[in-house]
């Protein structure tokens, strides 16, 4: 049985426009700004979608995302009030969410290294190798327990 021209002409745009549609990326009912801003973000479309999902708009996900966090780690940083900003302060201070939130709740913050002096560099206070935001590092051997700044 032979199909017409028109049949099979139709068959052909309809094989093409399903094969175009499968290759497009799903951006769900998602303007073209809105599209723009999440790929200004850095997502794509299966990542935006999750993030939509869950609540995020490409602002906040992208700061989130440039301070190294995914979809999961966001949303327990997040669920203990964290912003993005302090999460990436705890998490490099080597702390984990359970601390960070633990000492928070005391009160404390996370202190930020000030940059390394060479030790001919002579700071502010006109000390060599030190800058005036050091704080004093403590040692601990098995016989006794000192200070570096009490044995300068």
């Amino acid at each position: 049985m032979s199909r017409s021209p028109i049949v099979r002409i139709s068959l052909v745009l309809l094989a093409t426009f399903a094969f175009a549609c499968a290759s497009t990326p799903p951006w769900g009912n998602m303007t073209q700004d809105q599209i723009a801003a999440w790929k200004t973000a850095g997502f794509d479309s299966k990542e935006a979608q999750a993030w939509v999902k869950n609540g995020f708009g490409p602002k906040s996900a992208g700061v989130w995302k440039s301070q190294g966090f995914d979809l999961e780690a966001t949303q327990a940083w997040k669920k203990e009030d964290f912003t993005a900003v302090e999460a990436k302060r705890w998490k490099t201070a080597g702390f984990t969410i359970s601390e960070a939130a633990a000492n928070r709740g005391k009160g404390l913050t996370t202190i930020e290294a000030p940059p390394a002096k060479s030790d001919g560099d002579v700071t502010e206070d006109g000390a060599k190798g030190t800058t005036s935001g050091d704080l004093p590092k403590t040692t601990t051997s098995s016989s006794d327990s000192t200070s570096d700044a009490d044995s300068k």
